[in-house]
């Protein structure tokens, strides 16, 4: 494998900070890079780059789907010249990821005008999303602190640094502030025909919300959606003083705890998904 694609995919896996979307700008904007200095990547070289995306961060499903289409101009016929093909689709998906943090956004404040959210983790399409919500109406946002990464701080201090307001409770504190906010809005690695994949956490707050009759959003650009089979949670175990420490990053938050999905192009229910 070339050293500049080696070095991308290295990059995906060494990236354990940055929110899905964020990370998947950042791959198309570098295949971009790669594609207006260098045309000379055979088919068989971009098949290699697929296989290695799709491993990279298997629970993600933008890798899944840019391998896919990677996959498919690689091997098509039709294609005399497949890298000029891979740079139009390349320039494309990256259009659409650019707009679509505005876009949901701007779907989500027609469905909910400001009050009290409760969020975790990071994500730049919640982050947007909120921010979209800071312009037009009053916020307060609560944000947990996200075990064992810990990215909610990044979460806190971002939004902080926008003059929101907002206040970060640990994990465990969800149930006791559930009554105190009007809505939970959450990112998502993946929305799949099992349910929504993202921080560990998202589904004991997904489950919360249900019994405190508040509603569960999720926000995620279409790319995020993805019929995959095998989920990696990241789940590690070490053993030591008699005892066993368990760890996750991720996990699946059935779509029965899922009210409402709002994407760049739709706002749906989860069992209007239709899957082929």
């Amino acid at each position: 494998m070339r050293p500049a694609i080696a070095s991308i995919i290295s990059g995906i896996k060494e990236d354990s900070v940055s929110g899905c979307s964020e990370m998947t700008s950042r791959l198309l904007q570098n295949l971009r890079s790669l594609l207006n200095t260098n045309r000379s990547m055979t088919r068989v070289e971009w098949q290699e780059f697929a296989k290695e995306l799709r491993v990279a961060k298997p629970s993600m499903a933008p890798f899944q789907n840019i391998a896919d289409i990677v996959e498919a101009t690689a091997i098509d016929p039709t294609y005399n010249n497949w890298n000029d093909a891979m740079a139009e689709h390349v320039d494309r998906t990256l259009q659409q990821e650019m707009n679509a943090a505005s876009e949901i956004a701007d779907k989500f404040l027609g469905l909910v005008q400001g009050g009290k959210v409760l969020t975790m983790s990071f994500s730049g399409t919640v982050m947007s999303t909120i921010l979209r919500q800071l312009s037009e109406n009053d916020i307060v946002v609560y944000v947990t602190e996200s075990l064992p990464m810990g990215e909610g701080r990044t979460t806190v201090k971002r939004l902080a640094s926008h003059k929101v307001h907002v206040k970060m409770i640990p994990d465990s504190m969800v149930g006791s502030v559930i009554d105190e906010v009007d809505y939970c809005l959450v990112g998502a690695d993946a929305i799949t025909r099992k349910g929504v994949v993202n921080k560990v956490g998202t589904r004991a707050m997904a489950a919360t919300c249900m019994t405190a009759g508040k509603t569960f959003y999720v926000v995620a650009s279409e790319i995020k959606i993805a019929d995959l089979e095998d989920i990696d949670t990241g789940r590690t175990s070490k053993v030591h003083d008699g005892f066993t420490d368990i760890a996750q990053s991720f996990e699946l938050t059935p779509h029965e705890l899922v009210d409402t999905i709002v994407t760049n192009k739709r706002v749906l229910s989860p069992n209007s998904l239709v899957w082929k």
